[in-house]
């Protein structure tokens, strides 16, 4: 079976993204996808650009907030400061980004915010569903997913218009099954009332010493991989 991956928030912990490739042991036809946030707060964003460009085309990615922050404050130039590698809010990256700085810009710059794709599968048989969407943050019910700008498809989302302002992912009943990440408090499967699967948060806080998670969309099987000393960068 060819196997599609998505890796949550790697941000930075590269340790554990090479141990979980390790379990998955790709072939070359599968794929690993990424819901962005890969670099900024953890301790080893040079090793994570390696692995990842070692995979060559067996990775594709969306950009999460912090890359989408730190190219809109280099606007896709090389830079020369770990000021300059900042993402939302002033994220630090660690400094041994610094000598693969371009690289790692260029590695990002003009990934998309959004993907869909179609599903195909075990988990999908019996489903009236045909696509899946890749995000960092949020769609919002209602809007064409396309037609969301990456502002704020790299947050949270709340629906603003209904009572008590619910999560995007509370009330979510596709018509895609939606991958995503950014919040931790999110992670995990999520169903309607009749347990039809709808979409999944793949943020488990690796970088806060939870483990990094990544799903496969053919069957919804789930990998994990224990944190093994990775922290968050102090600022």
């Amino acid at each position: 079976m060819t196997s599609t991956w998505v890796v949550g928030d790697v941000h930075g912990c590269a340790a554990e993204l090479q141990l979980l490739l390790e379990q998955m042991d790709l072939q070359a036809q599968d794929l690993l996808l990424s819901v962005g946030d890969l670099f900024h707060r953890g301790p080893d964003p040079a090793g994570v650009l390696q692995i990842l460009q070692r995979l060559g085309s067996r990775f594709d990615m969306v950009n999460g907030n912090h890359e989408r922050s730190l190219l809109r404050r280099c606007k896709g130039q090389a830079t020369c400061s770990i000021d300059d590698l900042r993402g939302d809010g002033g994220t630090v990256m660690h400094k041994n980004a610094l000598p693969v700085a371009e690289e790692l810009i260029a590695f990002i710059h003009g990934r998309s915010y959004l993907q869909r794709r179609k599903l195909c599968g075990s988990a999908w048989q019996q489903s009236e569903t045909t696509d899946w969407l890749l995000v960092h943050g949020c769609v919002l019910p209602g809007q064409i997913p396309e037609q969301i700008p990456p502002s704020q498809l790299v947050r949270k989302g709340r629906q603003e218009n209904l009572p008590n302002h619910p999560y995007w992912y509370e009330t979510w009943h596709g018509p895609e099954f939606v991958v995503f990440g950014h919040a931790q408090s999110a992670a995990g499967l999520h169903v309607d009332a009749h347990g039809n699967p709808w979409c999944y948060g793949l943020d488990t806080g690796c970088v806060y010493g939870g483990p990094l998670t990544a799903l496969r969309l053919e069957d919804l099987a789930i990998m994990v991989q224990p944190n093994v000393g990775s922290r968050v960068v102090e600022r």
